[in-house]
């Protein structure tokens, strides 16, 4: 039986028809079908959720709704440029449940949360408006009170994959958590990621390439 892999996206809050395109795919050993989600497509839930708060909901538990083998999310600001990506993207996974990117710019949750942090108070916009009032520093002082969790790790999760052993406890698994972490910590998810990957013991690969200089993608 042909393997199945989803490629998700999502963009919620402009009020537009959002889609993207996969380019033919030549030779492809999957059957593949994309998820994009926006608000036209998709039930608003404005009077309950922010719209950076329902992203999550497809980048983290799509599998709860569409069962496939392996599972693909991209940021609605990357483009695919490669006619092998699903090939390529589930080699590159292999055996593992969960391939990333490391971070381009920073190695530790800590740097990460003083960088935001000094941001903000510094007046960036950008960071202003996805984390003023997000609870990131005592984030950040509770996974480090765990002294088995060692911080020298940090991705870039605008683009990663997974396959369905990530999830095969459906009740409770990394993805779960990591959706309960975005509540109740902070929506910077990629402060929680390396903690819990650590308190899971979760069996991940790391991509060779810059997510923003690779054959496969194209962001902006």
């Amino acid at each position: 039986m042909v393997k199945k892999v989803v490629i998700i996206t999502a963009d919620f809050g402009s009020n537009k028809n959002f889609d993207f395109n996969i380019p033919n795919q030549i030779n492809c050993n999957y059957n593949y079908e994309k998820l994009c989600f926006n608000d036209i497509n998709t039930q608003s839930r404005n009077l309950s959720l922010h719209p950076r708060t329902k992203g999550k909901i497809p980048k983290m538990l799509q599998w709860m709704e569409t069962e496939a083998d392996y599972y693909i999310w991209l940021d609605s600001k990357f483009v695919i440029k490669s006619k092998t990506f699903v090939n390529d993207i589930i080699n590159c996974l292999g055996e593992s449940e969960l391939i990333l990117f490391k971070h381009p710019n920073r190695s530790s949750i800590k740097s990460e949360c003083e960088f935001v942090i000094n941001g903000m108070k510094n007046e960036n916009k950008y960071l202003l408006e996805r984390y003023q009032g997000e609870k990131m520093l005592e984030q950040v002082n509770e996974y480090l009170k765990d002294k088995t969790f060692i911080d020298n790790k940090l991705f870039a999760l605008g683009f990663f994959a997974y396959s369905n052993k990530l999830v095969k406890n459906k009740d409770y698994n990394l993805m779960t958590d990591w959706f309960f972490h975005n509540c109740y910590w902070s929506i910077q998810d990629q402060l929680s990621l390396p903690y819990l990957l650590h308190k899971h013991n979760t069996d991940y690969k790391v991509f060779e390439f810059n997510i923003f200089k690779n054959d496969y993608v194209k962001y902006g």
